[in-house]
């Protein structure tokens, strides 16, 4: 039986979910491109305007790559 996130990840349809997808392997190859001290995949994307399933927040997603909201992250600002 799937619960109510996933129903509505199902509705949403299979672009919404590619988006998503690709919004998590952005945010975690960024990470992993940063040694020592990388902010978290969870930060990453909400910096990107993500949850942390990748999927757009209820404001939507910016424009920023995950490579520039870890710079973000990392020069201590925020978008």
């Amino acid at each position: 039986m799937m619960g109510v996130s996933e129903e509505t990840h199902e509705i949403a349809g299979h672009s919404e979910a590619r988006a998503a997808s690709k919004a998590v392997a952005a945010a975690l190859e960024a990470q992993r491109s940063v040694s020592g001290g990388a902010p978290s995949v969870n930060a990453i994307l909400q910096v990107m305007g993500r949850r942390p399933d990748g999927y757009a927040t209820a404001e939507g997603p910016n424009d920023l790559t995950a490579d520039e909201a870890v710079r973000c992250l990392l020069d201590g600002g925020a978008a």
